[in-house]
């Protein structure tokens, strides 16, 4: 029995007298992904272009204009503010709704409307000095209204712009044919409209003209140009 012990501790302190070997793991070499965003020497670096062009100022050519440093063009011909040497008026004002005030010019005989786009004058439109720019609710153009005679008759006319350039140009006119001063029945009736003459009776023909009618005593604050 003494022997039999003996052996099995013998065993016992040879397995504890062993020692066990621990597996180390080798470091995991992790590649460093390259940042979108990381400037290395020697990258080019794509740059987005956010410039606008940009061009002379509204302001800065009506004023160039109106002091004689600019010339524009007409019907192939150049308008020098001062060509003439005539007395100068001008008013800024909106006359096609865009929001932008457009430089009206009047010049005995002429009157012209000049618009800022992309850095120059352009002339829109060209009449005559009795015209009148407008922008007072009732309408936004060009107006004006004339008494004639032989027989007594009232002319008025307007002018509508649109995308900066004349969009509609109509005429209404009143003729007191048993010339006794004042619309009736009996007298004439005409509107022109697209080019197209029509005569009418009192009651459309008032209809469609009241406004116009109203407003024959207007004219625009006009600055003298000194």
């Amino acid at each position: 029995m003494k022997k039999i012990l003996i052996i099995s501790c013998c065993i016992l302190l040879l397995g504890c007298g062993k020692s066990t070997e621990l597996v180390k793991e080798e470091p995991v070499q992790v590649e460093k992904a390259e940042s979108v965003d990381e400037c290395k020497p020697g990258r080019e670096i794509e740059k987005l272009d956010n410039s606008k062009e940009s061009y002379t100022s509204r302001q800065e050519l009506y004023d160039s204009y109106l002091n004689g440093e600019l010339t524009v063009e007409l019907g192939g011909e150049s308008i020098d503010i001062n060509a003439n040497g005539n007395e100068v008026e001008y008013i800024e004002m909106d006359i096609d709704g865009d929001g932008e005030e457009e430089l009206c010019v009047r010049a005995f005989p002429s009157f012209y409307i000049l618009k800022a786009q992309a850095g120059e004058l352009t002339v829109i439109y060209s009449g005559a000095t009795y015209d009148e720019p407008i922008n007072n609710g009732d309408m936004v153009g060009v107006y004006w209204y004339r008494p004639g005679a032989a027989p007594t008759h009232d002319d008025y006319k307007f002018v509508s712009f649109k995308n900066g350039s004349v969009d509609k140009e109509n005429y209404y006119s009143w003729y007191d044919e048993n010339d006794n001063e004042k619309m009736d029945k009996t007298d004439k009736y005409i509107v022109i409209r697209n080019d197209e003459r029509n005569e009418m009776d009192m009651k459309k023909w008032v209809n469609m003209a009241q406004i116009y009618v109203d407003n024959q005593d207007y004219h625009a604050d006009w600055i003298d140009l000194k």
